[in-house]
């Protein structure tokens, strides 16, 4: 699990990135124990190993919040949209809501619409669907149309 300390440190090194996915995704790598690995273009498997690794995060970002550390949760859930895939990012909106905490399910999933593309939203809806949870995959293509027209 990704301690405090860690989160920072991912936090710093995703600041001190520079831009494009392939930098942002050796700052992740630096953090010991890091969240999930960026895309890679074309692999469309399942990677166990980063669904994993997606809800070790998804685990930290709940013991965050229990200790009342919301704004520490928010932040690096901010920064962890930038990377996800979106087989990971249905993978912690899981953990995160079945953890009862289903109010960061919703703040990770809103954040993953208004930040990422089209397609890639609605790979997460999917993998969202294929796991039972229609209500919230639907949830998130709404919050995705909703940026969309806001933009």
């Amino acid at each position: 699990m990704l301690l405090e300390g860690e989160i920072e440190e991912l936090g710093a090194a995703l600041k001190g990135a520079k831009a494009g996915p392939r930098s942002a995704g050796s700052a992740v790598r630096s953090v010991s124990t890091s969240p999930p690995v960026p895309m890679r273009r074309g692999d469309r498997r399942r990677d166990e190993s980063d669904a994993r690794a997606a809800e070790r995060f998804a685990a930290s970002a709940m013991e965050l919040d229990a200790d009342g550390r919301v704004s520490e949760v928010v932040a690096a859930m901010a920064d962890a949209v930038d990377f996800l895939t979106p087989v990971e990012a249905a993978a912690a909106y899981v953990v995160l809501d079945a953890g009862r905490r289903g109010q960061l399910a919703d703040s990770l999933g809103q954040m993953y619409a208004r930040e990422r593309q089209g397609r890639t939203v609605i790979r997460m809806a999917l993998e969202l669907q294929d796991r039972g949870m229609s209500e919230d995959a639907t949830a998130i293509l709404r919050w995705a149309a909703a940026a969309d027209s806001s933009r």
